[in-house]
């Protein structure tokens, strides 16, 4: 019986790592094309970007899904098409973290996001917390 449960589990968390990498992978790609549409189902309700030292050192600046949203739409982030490269995905139970590089022409941005298992068991993207460095 034990044997069985932990086999189970692993089947399932093999399943989440899938799941939240595709996550990752449609965010990216949703933004890089300013595909508005395609990003609302991954972002939760209360998704946030959090951005320190911006826009001058002494800030720290908190977007919220509607921002972030709006910002896409008007042109004034995304568009650029980034490659994506998970460093590490950390899953517990019905919460997770992930560090993912984002690379562009332009940028690089090093982004910690946390997920979340929605009640209708769905992974969603509650906050994203990038660090940007610019190639120019």
């Amino acid at each position: 019986m034990l044997l069985l449960s932990m086999t189970t589990f692993g089947q399932n968390t093999k399943t989440d790592k899938e799941e939240i990498s595709m996550l990752i992978r449609n965010f990216s790609a949703a933004v890089d094309a300013r595909n508005a549409e395609a990003l609302e189902p991954l972002l939760h309700e209360h998704f946030r970007v959090v951005a320190n030292r911006f826009p001058t050192d002494d800030k720290t600046a908190v977007l919220t899904r509607a921002t972030y949203i709006s910002l896409l739409m008007d042109g004034k982030i995304g568009g650029d098409k980034r490659t994506v490269k998970i460093e590490s995905l950390d899953i517990n139970n019905h919460v997770a973290a992930a560090k993912i590089v984002f690379e562009s022409d332009k940028a690089t941005f090093t982004t910690y996001q946390n997920f979340i298992l929605n009640a209708n068991n769905v992974w969603q993207i509650v906050s994203d917390i990038p660090l940007v460095k610019n190639k120019q």
